[in-house]
Parts: C-alpha cells; sequence; structure tokens
C-alpha cells in the first residue's frame, strides 16, 4: 500500500506512547515520537511556501504535538498512524555518530 498524504502533512508511525502532557491555548496536546514513512508535497499557502524537506525525510525520527481526540489518527491493518501537519511539527531526531 502506498500512502500519498496531502500538501504539508507527513505520515507517522509512533515509536514511543510515553507522552508529554502541554497545554496550547486552550487545547490540550501531547508530544509524541514516531517515524515518518510518508511525506505530502510543499505546503504553499497565500504568505509562505513550506519545503517538506525542510522538515523532515522518510525514515526519519520526528517529534509530534497531537491533541486530544483521535482526529488525526489512523489505523491501517494492525498499525496505528498520525496524520501530522507540518506546524504540529516540534524536532527532527537525531541519533549521536
Amino acid at each position: 500500500m502506498t500512502l500519498k498524504p496531502s500538501p504539508g502533512v507527513l505520515i507517522v508511525e509512533p515509536i514511543q506512547e510515553k507522552e508529554e502532557a502541554i497545554y496550547t491555548g486552550e487545547k490540550r496536546g501531547k508530544v509524541i515520537r514516531g517515524k515518518v514513512i510518508a511525506i505530502g508535497s510543499d505546503l504553499v499557502t497565500n504568505t509562505q511556501t513550506y519545503s517538506m524537506r525542510d522538515y523532515a525525510k522518510v525514515g526519519d525520527t520526528v517529534a509530534f504535538l497531537t491533541y486530544e481526540g483521535e482526529y488525526d489518527q489512523m489505523v491501517i491493518g494492525d498499525k496505528a498512524y498520525h496524520a501530522v501537519k507540518v506546524e504540529d511539527m516540534r524536532s527532527r531526531i537525531y541519533d549521536k555518530h
């Protein structure tokens, strides 16, 4: 199966479910880590272009923000995935070499 995310969206498979609760305005969210399995095309808005290559590539480990509820989650087969908007990306995680 091939996933083709919308522009500005990454598909991430969670690899760590230890959650770190944070608050953003009135929404309660959590930061989790995962492995990028698919990346959408660049996102173009009226004021900015988000180059997805600047944020992550397939295979990278990333930290991202997800909010209460399951609107950004999907299950395919026996695996769970998150559809992560570029603005919800928090960091790319590098191994020390």
